[in-house]
């Protein structure tokens, strides 16, 4: 039975595959979207009348070409209204970044603010010297992570014991500690005092 369905079937379904191969790429190439309009007009203006007023699209695409003619000041007035109806968008930030480096002469602590506040970069890190032992130490300073130490410095920072793990509470409770009024424990119960 199976060989009969595919002596039917067969031809029809290597046909229909066929079809689809043959038809796939001509349907691409000649389906030229706004993005290569755009890119190949010689008059950019007349294509970005083809964009919907109030999309992303439009604010995008005029907020590219006022960057490509050097309309600096028309491109942040576009921003505003864009900002307000879709928010900080990936597009956005992408044209605020092209923006910031393509005035980089007129403004070049404003661009250098920007790209520091983007990126995370910062200069604070040490100078490496090669062939001069490392003057690190090699244990921590013992008072620093005594018990002592850290308790002291924990009961100051919070006002309460929920910074000490359950099983530290005897021991924190037995040191003298004699607690706040209404100084809690990390599970909800009084401090013992």
């Amino acid at each position: 039975m199976t060989a009969r369905l595919w002596q039917v079937a067969g031809p029809v379904v290597v046909a229909t595959l066929a079809l689809g191969v043959v038809m796939t790429p001509s349907t691409r190439a000649a389906d030229v979207g706004f993005i290569e309009a755009f890119a190949l007009a010689k008059d950019r203006t007349a294509s970005l009348k083809h964009l919907v007023l109030g999309t992303e699209d439009f604010y995008y695409y005029h907020g590219l070409h006022d960057l490509n003619t050097e309309q600096y000041e028309t491109f942040v007035e576009q921003t505003r209204p864009w900002r307000e109806r879709f928010g900080q968008t990936p597009r956005l930030t992408e044209l605020q970044t092209r923006h910031r480096l393509l005035t980089f002469d007129q403004n070049p602590k404003m661009t250098l603010d920007y790209v520091r506040a983007k990126l995370g970069v910062r200069f604070d890190h040490q100078r490496e010297r090669f062939g001069v032992p490392p003057d690190l130490p090699t244990q921590p300073d013992p008072q620093a992570i005594s018990r002592a130490t850290l308790r002291t410095h924990s009961l100051a920072r919070w006002q309460n014991l929920g910074n000490f793990e359950d099983v530290a509470l005897d021991w924190v409770a037995g040191s003298g500690y004699r607690g706040r009024s209404g100084a809690t424990c990390c599970n909800g119960s009084p401090a013992r005092t």
